[in-house]
């Protein structure tokens, strides 16, 4: 420890905090939380540490200053550490692979005759979100399949109910054609109100509204509508039979989480379970320079991974018990405005999801492990 860093060191407070270690061009090359800041900083460099690890003597090597902040307690320091890690990115913190703003199906209500488009951006403006999603293809294979079985308008002309015919997605049971008035208003807003339930894992209830529909076109001689909403349940039900075996009776809002590390490489997978069935899932590999225990990267990525703009279901299932459990939970809890509960389930419907999330991160790990050519 050379004499600069240690008057550093030593006029550091003895209370809760956040240090930054940076490089000689002034970069934050990583940051820390403490509920000592002193006695923290200074277990960097003791010599003992320096010997047994490589990783963190690598990153000491590089550090020519040390700032810090103080907080009151541990609960702010960790939500300063977060806030800090993902606006700075720092080379030797935990760190998410593609940390872009996930891709998302948006629903904006407003609009007089709304549609479902793609969004990386998550706004305030009453619209309704659904995902994230693992990369715009996958949105857009969503977004595909959702207007295979919900007839709303794909276009964005102006819709005055005026036009002489309709496109041909009409003609192929894409649309329901408010653009000719060959619907009401009523009825679009039925498509809407269907898919929204779909997206939420509510597909009984969205069955049996087709089917009331489905009588009274019937009992109205409407027997092409009859048969488009009797095409449009059947297809409903073959996606509902392709879906994941881990499918269920269970109504949850919940979101399982696996960590999985081998040879240096870290992969993490999220499974997106809404109302009975998983609607999307997110994966990817983690970037972790001093090789950390999984206890201590599910702790970092939870607090990364969550958002204003990607905010917790009520239930987030875990493959590894995270450190400071209690305060991630508050501090999720706070910005998404509802209690958010964490565990590692033991039994049951809950560990299975999280069985089959780990299983997708060792099939995500192996991936990228084996060379593309192999």
């Amino acid at each position: 420890m050379n004499s600069l860093i240690k008057k550093q060191i030593d006029s550091m407070p003895n209370s809760f905090g956040v240090y930054m270690m940076k490089n000689d061009k002034g970069v934050i090359i990583y940051v820390g939380k403490a509920k000592n800041l002193r006695k923290r900083v200074k277990s960097y460099f003791r010599t003992s540490q320096l010997s047994q690890d490589a990783k963190t003597n690598q990153l000491v090597s590089n550090i020519t200053k040390i700032d810090y902040l103080i907080t009151e307690n541990e609960s702010e320091a960790l939500i300063l550490e977060a806030s800090l890690i993902r606006e700075k990115k720092p080379k030797y913190n935990i760190r998410l692979k593609d940390d872009k703003n996930f891709p998302y199906l948006k629903i904006n209500l407003k609009e007089q005759w709304p549609k479902v488009s793609i969004t990386r951006n998550i706004d305030d403006d009453g619209s309704r979100y659904f995902g994230p999603f693992t990369s715009p293809g996958s949105a857009r294979k969503n977004l595909e399949t959702l207007n295979k079985l919900f007839p709303w308008r794909s276009c964005t002309k102006k819709i005055t109910g005026k036009d002489a015919r309709p496109c041909l997605d009409y003609f192929i049971n894409r649309c329901i054609a408010p653009c000719t008035s060959f619907c009401t208003k009523n009825e679009y807003d039925q498509v809407i109100q269907q898919t929204i339930q779909f997206m939420e894992g509510k597909t009984d209830y969205v069955t049996t509204s087709l089917k009331i529909a489905m009588d009274d076109a019937s009992r109205n001689l409407e027997y092409e509508k009859a048969g488009r909403i009797r095409d449009q349940i059947k297809s409903i039900k073959m996606l509902e039979n392709h879906q994941s075996s881990v499918s269920t009776t269970i109504n949850l809002e919940a979101d399982a989480i696996a960590i999985v590390q081998k040879n240096n490489q870290v992969q993490y997978n999220v499974l997106h379970f809404r109302g009975n069935r998983i609607i999307s899932a997110d994966g990817n590999q983690i970037f972790d320079e001093l090789n950390k225990n999984n206890d201590e990267i599910i702790n970092y990525f939870i607090l990364q991974y969550y958002s204003k703009k990607n905010p917790p279901p009520k239930n987030i299932f875990i493959n590894i018990a995270p450190k400071n459990k209690s305060l991630i939970e508050l501090y999720l809890s706070n910005f998404a405005s509802k209690k958010i509960l964490i565990s590692k389930p033991m039994k049951g419907f809950k560990k299975r999801l999280v069985n089959l999330s780990v299983e997708n991160a060792n099939e995500g790990l192996l991936k990228a492990i084996i060379p593309n050519d192999y």
